[in-house]
């Protein structure tokens, strides 16, 4: 059933605008909550549908971002987090910071969504656990300034 349902989303702008709104910010809301749920197959359905409700699609990008107070990182959107097992095996500084600023300008040529650190058993329909790896979607707005990701990176805590 859920095949199905990404595989509607994936071929209608339609469907992937009504869903949205049906959602609602109560919806779009649980959905980012269970991206930090204790069943991994459920952060890792609720990054699937964001990745896919969002996917591609400007209007309704703008209107999650500006609801829910995400900020771009030059062309991503992150959707998680620094989640906690990254931050108990590193420490964020300029190198990090670097590595996941070239990551985005890599994976937006090979992947509809974007993952820090890079793995290449992911793809695009094998998505990461959000516990374990940044996750996000790329902004359709091709004029996005680059933000200051300490800024976004400390937002969430």
């Amino acid at each position: 059933m859920i095949l199905v349902f990404f595989s509607i989303l994936k071929i209608s702008e339609k469907f992937q605008k009504d869903f949205f709104i049906h959602l609602s910010d109560k919806g779009l809301q649980k959905l980012l909550s269970s991206l930090q749920h204790d069943n991994s197959e459920i952060r890792i359905t609720a990054a699937k549908v964001l990745l896919e409700l969002l996917y591609n699609n400007e209007v309704l990008q703008n209107i999650f971002c500006e609801k829910f107070n995400f900020n771009p990182i030059g062309s991503v959107i992150c959707l998680n987090w620094l989640p906690k097992k990254l931050k108990e095996n590193i420490k964020i500084d300029a190198r990090v910071i670097k590595d996941i600023k070239s990551s985005i300008n890599v994976k937006e040529k090979t992947m509809k969504y974007w993952i820090w650190p890079s793995n290449e058993k992911y793809n695009d329909e094998n998505i990461p656990d959000p516990e374990k790896y940044l996750i996000g979607f790329f902004y359709s707005n091709k004029n996005v300034i680059e933000k200051n990701i300490f800024h976004h990176l400390g937002s969430h805590y």
